[in-house]
């Protein structure tokens, strides 16, 4: 699948992990998780944080790629490239390669928290290590560290560079961003600020609500990109899109999947704990205006 076709998914939704109550990947719950996102013809990541990678061994991470690629879904599939240990993270793609999946999500290395020139080489490598469409990363709350302007430019004219995800917050950032590469392709990674980002040159959302709610993400993100909806419309999805925020994502999104059904449980991988979150009150608010919008 070129660029092209996937640049023809507005919304992408960074799937959750679901888990047994032992701590076992739930592979069930999974495959309804992801055909429910068929069916809002949304396209998918797996193994983002929100899919709490870095909390997964080897061979689990494996195990969720060769159970996405096993169903032959209709819509197109991102994974992951988590970590920071270079010979691991060229193993991990070289799995992926022989899986059908349809391109890939690469974060600025962790903690290391590298220049300008770390982060050139270190895309550069990744990208010459695969053949299909990659989306980078711009994260610096969970990174430690933007990735640079300067890391882009001299890569701008890859074959394999795609597009761009773009989550620091900042519309100004993303304005740059946009400027400096006007080709990458740029998508949000924030649910509230999609419909700002949009005129600042972004094309559509890497989304974490629409694991809840996937037609009324996707029904909101082709609204943010007609531009036709004020700013008093605007602002009960974007509390409801905030309320998932509350304590740390993917905590609350997985409670509010396990209420309403589509998981066996909300439990997590250490460090995170569903126990942080001190009510479902907000979360069943957010639930009820969702519901309400739903198509």
């Amino acid at each position: 699948m070129s660029a092209n076709d996937l640049n023809s998914t507005p919304l992408w939704t960074a799937t959750v992990t679901p888990f047994y109550r032992d701590g076992r990947i739930d592979l069930n719950s999974l495959e309804g998780l992801l055909r429910r996102q068929e069916k809002a013809r949304n396209g998918v990541v797996l193994l983002g944080s929100t899919g709490e990678a870095l909390a997964l061994d080897f061979e689990e991470q494996k195990s969720v790629v060769e159970k996405a690629s096993s169903l032959n879904l209709s819509i197109p599939l991102l994974v992951g490239v988590p970590g920071f240990r270079l010979p691991a993270v060229l193993e991990w793609l070289d799995f992926c390669e022989t899986q059908g999946v349809q391109g890939y999500l690469m974060p600025t290395p962790l903690y290391a928290k590298p220049g300008p020139v770390g982060q050139r080489q270190w895309f550069e490598t990744l990208l010459g290590r695969v053949k299909k469409p990659c989306m980078l990363y711009n994260i610096p709350s969970r990174t430690g560290q933007e990735l640079f302007i300067d890391a882009l430019t001299p890569l701008k004219d890859h074959p394999n560079l795609w597009a761009l995800k773009e989550a620091s917050g900042s519309v100004d950032k993303c304005r740059l961003y946009h400027k400096a590469l006007p080709k990458l392709a740029l998508y949000s990674g924030d649910d509230s600020l999609t419909y700002d980002l949009v005129p600042a040159g972004c094309r559509g959302l890497v989304s974490v609500a629409s694991n809840v709610w996937p037609s009324q993400m996707r029904a909101f993100v082709d609204r943010c990109l007609k531009q036709d909806m004020s700013e008093e419309e605007r602002t009960p999805w974007h509390r409801a899109c905030d309320v998932l925020f509350t304590v740390s994502n993917p905590i609350p999104t997985k409670a509010l999947l396990h209420h309403k059904g589509p998981t066996e449980t909300p439990v997590l991988r250490p460090p995170l704990s569903h126990e942080e979150l001190p009510s479902l009150d907000g979360l069943l608010e957010a639930d009820g205006f969702m519901s309400a919008k739903e198509v």
